[in-house]
């Protein structure tokens, strides 16, 4: 699941990344937290580089690199957040230091105020930088005040007219807020803001995917994310190739049950793409990892893991990366592990920072782990977090969320509570394909 990258857009010649290019700082694809991480699949070097007009010694170089190299390479957050605390004290103009700081703060919910004023600062110092606005606006979202969130994004549209973040950032604000028409409102004027960009294209069909899906509507869906891949392969960037493919192939196993195409069309992509044939941090092999594990092909998905852990200095259990579980947690589930999978799930629910990524799999894993109760806690979590990243997700969770708990609200003597929760159902699948309507009935 992956969306815009902070790099020049095609008019800058700029590349593809889970789970659209447009200017700005590149950031680490282990910093995918924050609302920067999944609009856009990230690079690092240049948030390794300080700001304009920052007087860099030896020492702030070194707490640079020490940031860098846990955030990109070991994954110890802990250990990079240190270093980045000791380079904003020394250096407090140093705005790209401030959005890294801020961005890394984002995975911990009990920092994102403090992460909200370190983007507010590194605006102070550097207002066009998209990275800082979209950090400030996600933390402002998942703090509760979606009334700021949408003035920040104001305020982000008056300098940065020329970008398609505040559009974007316009459409996830209203999707969040349940205002549909200013969902459709947004997607459209980005449309007429940069109508010859593909990569804006490209996002605009997959958008329109996500919402086709959580309408229940998956032929529709289908149908977008076939454009999105045909507009990577026009690009012709190989990890965007791959994860258009997986991105429509995950929908087609998830709704369609038509795993076998799915599974054959991401053989073929990775057939044209193999491991070898690009660098490993551009091969998306977590969500590749992860789709063969949904699409019941396991082996093949611990196979990937493992070959990608032989490259990986230290090895990936030496410090706790979240997607890292995420993707042994869904192994787990489709080998009948349900305590392990959930477990795992705990692991990337705790370290990722997002109130919502881990929630649908790890009600899921409860629920086969025989634990209704705690499911029931966890898929009320998900319908309750407030979130810019919920399209994300809800393609895949909305409807089973409502749906499960509608059926664990009856067994547990529940009943109004159960009937509720199939109204919500009924009403966002009001205009599904048939077989969703008749689920919702």
């Amino acid at each position: 699941m992956h969306e815009l990258r902070a790099t020049g857009g095609e008019r800058q010649g700029a590349g593809e990344s889970g789970r659209v290019h447009v200017p700005g700082l590149v950031l680490s694809a282990l910093l995918a937290v924050t609302l920067v991480g999944v609009l856009i699949n990230i690079r690092p070097p240049d948030d390794a580089e300080p700001g304009p007009g920052v007087d860099e010694t030896a020492e702030t170089a070194r707490w640079r690199e020490a940031a860098r190299y846990h955030a990109e390479e070991t994954g110890n957050v802990g250990l990079a957040i240190a270093a980045l605390e000791s380079l904003t004290v020394a250096l407090p103009e140093d705005a790209a230091a401030l959005i890294m700081l801020g961005e890394l703060l984002s995975g911990a919910p009990r920092e994102w105020a403090r992460a909200a004023g370190l983007f507010e600062r590194a605006i102070g110092l550097d207002s066009l930088a998209p990275e800082a606005h979209a950090g400030l606006i996600q933390a402002t979202a998942r703090l509760g005040d979606i009334g700021g969130a949408r003035a920040a994004r104001i305020r982000f549209a008056r300098l940065r007219s020329d970008h398609p973040f505040p559009y974007i950032l316009a459409c996830r604000l209203a999707y969040l807020a349940g205002d549909r028409p200013a969902v459709e409102a947004a997607i459209v004027d980005l449309e007429a803001a940069f109508p010859d960009d593909r990569t804006v294209r490209a996002w605009v069909a997959e958008e329109r995917a996500r919402l086709a899906l959580v309408d229940g509507r998956p032929r529709e869906a289908d149908a977008r994310f076939r454009e999105a891949l045909a507009v990577a392969a026009v690009r012709g960037d190989p990890t965007e190739i791959i994860e258009r493919a997986v991105d429509r192939a995950w929908a087609m196993t998830w709704w369609s049950a038509d795993t076998a195409a799915a599974v054959a069309l991401v053989d073929s992509t990775l057939a044209a793409h193999p491991m070898g044939s690009m660098s490993m941090d551009d091969w998306p092999f977590h969500y590749i990892a992860e789709f063969y594990a949904l699409a019941g092909q396991s082996e093949r998905a611990v196979g990937i893991l493992e070959s990608h852990a032989g490259h990986m200095n230290p090895p990936p259990d030496a410090v706790p990366n979240p997607w890292w579980q995420a993707a042994w947690g869904l192994i787990a589930l489709d080998v009948s592990k349900p305590r392990e999978a959930v477990e795992r799930f705990r692991l990337w629910d705790a370290g990722i920072g997002c109130p919502v990524c881990a929630l649908g799999d790890l009600a899921r894993a409860l629920e086969a782990a025989g634990n209704p109760d705690s499911a029931v806690v966890v898929w009320e979590r998900y319908l309750e977090a407030p979130d810019p990243q919920r399209i994300e997700w809800d393609p895949y969770y909305l409807g089973i969320a409502r749906e499960r708990l509608a059926a664990l609200y009856a067994a547990g003597g529940r009943g109004s509570d159960a009937m509720a929760m199939r109204e919500s159902l009924a009403r966002q699948w009001r205009d599904a394909d048939p077989q969703f309507r008749a689920r919702s009935n």
